[in-house]
């Protein structure tokens, strides 16, 4: 019965504890070293400046996501081990991903630390497939908060949905869910519809919004309908908002009926903040209903009203509840007559002297507009005085139209001041006539040259003259001063000298735009300023010295004079620049010689010194190339290095017989194709081998598809086509397809019925889905065809259209004009 075992000796023992301890021990030195690396790694991030900024920028993109998330993991092991050394993200915005699938957006999201209090996401993480990951990772955030497990996700606050990013169809599955966890939801730029609204008045209903002190509605599409269910819901259950933003939505009259009885304290008790930005508000009862609400509503906590942007025709009904608003702080009245009303808004007079009573004693911050030329009122000079002298403490940002005389009252009256009584002025000088605008002008520019000296109109904002008699030596009284004064103006943000003489004066402004003393100027409009070739070269100095790179708008056009010399090297100092000017969106450069020397300017656009770039002419206005112009043309597009958000633009040739055989290979070289933005390719007397329109029908499609995707108009007029031509040209039509083709121009080529023919047979039904003209005039081939009778080549071409839509080819064609 006894059973043989292996009875251990006593030295076995010993050595299978000795091999126990041993593995023990690599392993606590393995996760030592582990922890050690893990350490060094996450010093790594520190010394690199690693900031919530930083972090989601890395998380949209394809390339940077792995090291955002590794730094997610490496936090959440650093933290565990109390070892935690670095500030902790707060914010996160992660809208705008680029090439990510929603798995991996909700891998990150989950490894976010409980610091983080606000989350921005756009559609990708909400829409289609998206959805069930969103609300599987809301209900995990959800479970943990109500367990109260801190260590497991992000202690959220605030959500923002990026711009449509949410609708009517997702709005009731996630509104239920998201909104009992947060004290502030921004919905600004989501069209809801009427089921959204009623999704978020459910939420109301049921309770779950007990925690919200911050509701931003803006450009939601809010209306009648919408705010009746929400209104309606609010007023039942009431809500403890703090801040209600109900900007850009229209309230008009049936709107305001509804809205106006909601705004009391018994729905909105807590109400401090009240934003109706830009919401048309224009009608008289409006204003008036509006402001009997807040006057009876019983607001006496509200801090803060913001009106700009509206039509106010006169200030009277605001005046009157001023003193029903004990706490009120802010209030912005930059608002505008009613559309058809030539004279300004009303009221100013009276609501100024109510704003210098012991009644407006609340009041620390009041933003309104002063129009002193087209007012209803005189504003009398007394008026322009006492603003300026700071009579109005509470008037900080001020909006002031008028004109010369009156300039120079408001700038010497400044000029005597010790400290400035703004923040930010506006200022817009208007000639009215009948008065020595030069003469004036002059006095109030030395008077604005001496605040400038000084240092005391650093609250200058925007600076508009529309004064003729503005001209070179002003400008340069003002841009001397700028260059010479320790701080300039550092807060300009536009400058616009639209329609005078000023640009005679461009150098000295690139020479203060140099001097680094604009520096937060970021718009400029010489438009029809009369700048010259030394105004050009100053600005492309201040270029060249990165003094540029906060500009978002630079307005050259209807300046004529400047040479195409000039526009070149303008040209040659953007792409040579070391920053260049990567905020631009418009450079205006309508009616300038700036589009005759378009092989300068395509190496501009394509040195990606100009990435946010969106408008440079008008439609209708054609870049002229040379040969070398169309070489470049050919390179920009092989390489894709045009700016993406460029508008439409087109090209023309300056001269006959340019070869396009570079430009055409390009096109079928490039991974997307002929930029979407040209819209127009005017190439007529060009020329083109057969070979290259077969090498573009032979080159696969680009990566968004066909390659002309954006071609509206293509004019190969005397391109010497012939029958074996038109045919590659079918094949590339056939290849890639241009969907927005509404004109072909083939005239004066040498096509016969049979090649027009082959090229319709080429041709698939998608092809050319929306082309309506094709012309076909004086075709050398077919006049020296011998034809049995008059006409019959239009005839025969008139029988290939029947053909071709018979078969469902060219359905929009209407003309083969011949």
């Amino acid at each position: 019965m006894g059973e043989n075992r292996e009875v251990p000796c006593e030295g076995t023992q010993d050595r299978e504890d000795d091999a126990t301890g041993e593995e023990a021990q690599a392993v606590k030195e393995e996760t030592e070293r582990g922890q050690k690396r893990d350490e060094a790694l996450f010093v790594l991030f520190k010394r690199s400046g690693l900031c919530a900024h930083t972090l989601s920028e890395l998380a949209k993109e394809k390339d940077s996501f792995g090291s955002a998330w590794l730094f997610l993991r490496l936090f959440s092991k650093v933290k565990a081990h109390g070892r935690l050394s670095i500030e902790a993200p707060g914010a996160i915005d992660l809208s705008g991903f680029c090439g990510l699938t929603a798995k991996k957006i909700f891998l990150f999201l989950d490894f976010l630390p409980s610091s983080v209090e606000e989350i921005k996401l756009d559609g990708a993480a909400m829409k289609g497939p998206a959805l069930p990951l969103f609300i599987r990772f809301f209900q995990r955030l959800k479970a943990v908060r109500e367990k109260l497990r801190e260590d497991r996700g992000p202690l959220l606050k605030r959500f923002h949905f990026a711009d449509n990013s949410i609708g009517p169809k997702e709005s009731p599955k996630i509104f239920p869910l998201l909104v009992p966890l947060l004290e502030g939801v921004s919905l600004k730029g989501n069209s809801l519809g009427v089921d959204g609204f009623r999704a978020l008045a459910g939420a109301v209903r049921e309770g779950m919004c007990s925690s919200l002190r911050c509701l931003d509605l803006q450009k939601t599409g809010l209306q009648r309908e919408g705010l009746e269910i929400l209104c309606a819901c609010i007023k039942e259950k009431g809500l403890g908002l703090e801040t209600l933003n109900l900007s850009q939505n229209r309230l008009g009259d049936e709107e305001m009926q509804i809205l106006c009885p909601f705004l009391s304290a018994a729905s909105l008790p807590l109400l401090k903040v009240l934003l109706l930005r830009e919401c048309e508000l224009g009608m008289k009862y409006e204003i008036e209903q509006l402001a009997e609400a807040l006057q009876k509503g019983g607001h006496s906590q509200l801090e803060s009203l913001d009106l700009e942007g509206n039509f106010m025709w006169s200030l009277e009904p605001v005046t009157k509840i001023l003193q029903s608003l004990p706490s009120l702080k802010n209030l912005n009245l930059m608002v505008k007559p009613p559309r058809g009303r030539m004279r300004g808004v009303g009221g100013v007079w009276g609501f100024l002297n109510t704003l210098g009573s012991q009644e407006c004693f609340s009041l620390e911050n009041v933003a309104m507009r002063v129009d002193a030329v087209s007012n209803s009122e005189s504003t009398d000079d007394e008026t322009v005085r006492t603003l300026a002298a700071g009579v109005y403490p509470s008037v900080r940002t001020l909006s002031l139209t008028v004109p010369p005389y009156q300039f120079t009252l408001f700038f010497r009256e400044l000029a005597a001041l010790v400290a400035a009584p703004f923040e930010t002025i506006d200022l817009f000088v208007v000639s009215v006539g009948g008065e020595k605008d030069e003469e004036v002008l002059t006095v109030g520019l030395l008077s604005l040259r001496e605040g400038i000296l000084k240092g005391r109109l650093g609250f200058l904002r925007k600076f508009q003259f529309g004064v003729e008699s503005m001209g070179k030596e002003e400008v340069d009284i003002l841009m001397d001063a700028v260059v010479k004064s320790d701080w300039g103006l550092p807060n300009l943000e536009s400058l616009d000298f639209c329609w005078t003489a000023a640009g005679e004066g461009a150098e000295s402004l690139g020479r203060a735009l140099a001097s680094g003393k604009l520096g937060g100027l970021g718009q400029i409009n010489l438009f029809g300023s009369g700048v010259t070739d030394e105004g050009v070269r100053g600005i492309a100095e201040a270029v060249m010295a990165g003094a540029m790179v906060g500009m978002s708008s630079l307005e050259l056009g209807n300046n004529p004079d400047v040479s195409g010399e000039v526009w070149e090297e303008f040209m040659v100092a953007i792409a040579e620049s070391d920053k260049g000017m990567p905020k631009l969106s418009n450079l205006g450069l309508s009616v300038t010689n700036a589009k005759r020397v378009g092989g300068s300017l395509l190496f501009a656009l394509g040195s990606g010194k100009l990435p946010s770039l969106e408008r440079l002419f008008a439609e209708d206005e054609l870049i002229l190339l040379d040969e070398k112009g169309v070489e470049t043309l050919g390179d920009v597009v092989k390489r894709g290095t045009l700016p993406p958000r460029l508008g439409a633009m087109g090209f023309s040739l300056k001269a006959p017989n340019v070869n396009c055989d570079a430009l055409i290979r390009s096109i079928a070289l490039s991974e997307k194709g002929l930029p979407f933005c040209v819209k127009t390719l005017n190439v007529k007397w060009g020329r083109v081998g057969e070979d290259a329109l077969a090498f573009l029908a032979a080159s696969g499609k680009g990566s968004l598809g066909g390659k002309l995707p954006g071609l509206e108009r293509l004019d190969l007029f005397n391109w010497g086509i012939d029958d074996g031509k038109v045919k590659r040209l079918g094949e590339v039509f056939a290849a890639h397809g241009c969907p927005r083709l509404n004109i072909l121009e083939l005239s004066k080529n040498r096509i016969t019925i049979a090649g027009f023919s082959a090229f319709v047979d080429t041709l698939c039904t998608d092809s050319l889905p929306n082309v309506r003209h094709i012309f076909l005039n004086s075709q050398e081939e077919a006049e020296a065809e011998e034809e049995p009778w008059p006409g019959s080549f239009a005839i025969a071409i008139q029988n290939v259209k029947k053909r071709a839509q018979d078969e469902g080819k060219l359905p929009g064609l209407i003309n083969t004009q011949l």
